[in-house]
């Protein structure tokens, strides 16, 4: 680097042996339109390109995944996760998931964990069953109070039940 004292400042950032072809940038890789010259000066070739290539890499990942755990027997077969979507409850819910939301509303989290039991036993018998899937996300938010409430360890337990009644369930495992 040389300053002039009276003039403007002259930097030389690249050696004076440097040389760069008219027309490029040094922004990017070095050579890299060497390496791929049906690339020169088409960036978005080259992002569909790559594009392309990972796409097939996952699409044959994802079949080779579900062909060996179901043909060789050699692990449980993961299942395709699914996110289940919570409808209102019926009308004779309706008093305990008020309560609930009230409760919510509050961030008291002790008094909802408290409440959910009775809501669950409703709605289990109002449903059909507990293995009914339109519980299933009660018994999420439930996991999910359990969790801001008494911490993970506490809530590892109900986790664990609902990722048996539910194995497909996104929401129970992502608390997991």
């Amino acid at each position: 680097m040389s300053v002039n004292s009276g003039g403007p400042r002259n930097v030389n950032v690249l050696p004076p042996e440097t040389k760069i072809a008219s027309g490029s940038s040094c922004i990017g890789f070095s050579g890299g339109s060497r390496r791929f010259p049906f690339v020169r000066g088409h960036p978005q070739v080259f992002r569909l390109f790559l594009a392309a290539i990972l796409s097939l890499a996952c699409s044959a990942c994802q079949r080779g995944a579900g062909d060996s755990a179901g043909k060789e027997g050699g692990g449980n077969p993961v299942p395709r996760l699914r996110i289940y979507h919570q409808e209102l409850p019926p009308a004779e819910c309706a008093a305990e998931y008020s309560r609930i939301k009230t409760m919510g509303a509050k961030r008291d989290f002790e008094a909802m964990v408290g409440g959910y039991p009775a809501l669950l036993n409703c709605l289990s018998g109002s449903w059909g069953g507990k293995a009914d899937e339109r519980l299933c996300p009660y018994h999420y938010n439930f996991c999910l109070a359990r969790n801001n409430s008494q911490g993970p360890l506490r809530a590892l337990a109900e986790l664990n039940a609902g990722i048996k009644a539910w194995p497909e369930s996104f929401q129970h495992r992502v608390l997991l």
